[in-house]
């Protein structure tokens, strides 16, 4: 060791690699925060997912196309500077150009349907996956190319089927129903839980963590196909983590979807309602549900809400759950919620919910329940804190469970006193 660090460029060396390690992951996380801002702002214009999709690759490829053609012109010592000052202007160019593009509506009601044939694309991508890859093995063994062929293109082979199994497995999820049917209308069969939440939040992650911990709750293709074969933390979102627990505990877990959803997303079913009946449908289903589970998050729609169940005495079957303690590093998480920040998805605090909710007449406590906790409300909304520090999703629903049960007991009790 001391023979190593006597070398100076041993050393130098040991100090720039992890240097240009974190350097290469800061640039490969920035250019993802940058595709995720522009397809957001794409879908805000009213794009579809495919169409926003599709606008940011063309663009974000015809700026690449731009920097590779240009390159050449310009000394190998300003070459980086030259990429990093292209990758830096296409959002603010990408933005630019949104503007000027006419407004679209993407509200679409009721059942999604998608034309897309997503199984007959994903085949024909793992096809021509294997026909371009075979051919480059065929050169090799024929003597035609080097192995530093196939080896350097294994990567783009491995993306490819990666995502023609995506798109294989999206086509057979997208043919089984997406709602159940006693949940459609005109059924007034209860159902487990309504899950209410701002929109723009639902794609956010409520759990992130390790592999063995979280794979079992997320059903998202990432967690399913791309986490057991990279091997990383996986990021489970609040549906998807509840779903299991929920339904196997009270029945079916629904939620009003996004009328601009392309794609129903995996976790609480959804059912889109018009804008002129969405009050109506979720009236019915708060009624139906034994149980209202919320995130922290703030909306004029979630406002509505809350101060409707309150008006309407359904408070007690109400419960905001807050996500267990956080166990990925910090470094990740800041990323997380930089990602957020940027999507103009704000952090909201529990001072600034509770006091939010003290406005629509429910009686809050401000102290900062902790991670990990449901709290819900008695009859008078006064608020009641059932568990904090849950670590499970069979711990939070345990919680809730018991908490219906002394509801429904109290109730009976007043119900045979008053006999």
């Amino acid at each position: 060791m001391s023979h190593i660090l006597s070398s100076p460029h041993a050393l130098e060396a040991l100090i720039a690699t992890p240097i240009i390690l974190v350097g290469i992951f800061l640039i490969f996380a920035t250019v993802a925060a940058l595709l995720y801002y522009g397809y957001n702002r794409a879908r805000e214009r009213g794009f579809r997912t495919p169409g926003a999709i599709a606008l940011v690759a063309i663009f974000w490829m015809l700026a690449l196309a731009l920097a590779n053609a240009i390159s050449p012109l310009v000394s190998e010592d300003h070459e980086v500077f030259l990429w990093i000052l292209i990758i830096l202007s296409i959002t603010p160019a990408f933005t630019l150009l949104l503007r000027a593009l006419p407004m679209r509506s993407s509200r679409v009601y009721g059942e999604r349907r998608v034309r897309v044939p997503f199984t007959l694309l994903g085949t024909v991508v793992i096809l021509i996956t294997f026909v371009l890859y075979g051919a480059l093995l065929y050169a090799w063994w024929i003597g035609v190319a080097s192995l530093g062929a196939p080896l350097k293109d294994g990567g783009y082979a491995i993306v490819g089927v990666l995502a023609g199994v995506y798109m294989i497995r999206l086509g057979h999820r997208l043919k089984s129903p997406q709602v159940p049917a006693a949940v459609l209308p005109g059924h007034n069969e209860p159902i487990g839980a309504l899950y209410l939440r701002p929109f723009r939040e639902e794609s956010q992650y409520f759990v992130y963590g390790k592999e063995e911990k979280y794979s079992a709750y997320a059903t998202n293709f990432r967690a399913k196909v791309v986490v057991p074969i990279y091997g990383s933390n996986v990021g489970v979102r609040f549906d998807e983590y509840f779903r299991a627990a929920v339904t196997s505990s009270a029945g079916p877990f629904v939620a009003l979807g996004n009328p601009e959803d392309y794609i129903p997303p995996e976790g609480a079913s959804r059912l889109y309602a018009k804008d002129s009946d969405w009050k109506e449908r979720l009236d019915a289903l708060a009624r139906r549900a034994s149980w209202i589970v919320v995130e922290i998050g703030s909306s004029d729609h979630l406002s509505w809400e809350f101060e409707h169940l309150r008006r309407e005495g359904l408070q007690q079957k109400l419960f905001i759950i807050t996500p267990p303690a956080r166990e990925a590093s910090r470094f990740v998480w800041w990323f997380i919620d930089f990602n957020r920040h940027i999507n103009g998805i704000g952090a909201v605090s529990w001072l600034q919910f509770s006091e939010g909710l003290a406005s629509l007449g429910y009686e809050v406590d401000r102290t900062d329940p902790g991670p990990g906790a449901v709290v819900t409300f008695d009859g008078n909304a006064k608020s009641v804190l059932l568990i904090r520090d849950a670590k499970t999703p069979e711990e939070f629903v345990g919680a809730m469970r018991a908490w219906t049960s002394e509801v429904d007991n109290q109730m009976r009790s007043k119900a045979i006193h008053s006999a």
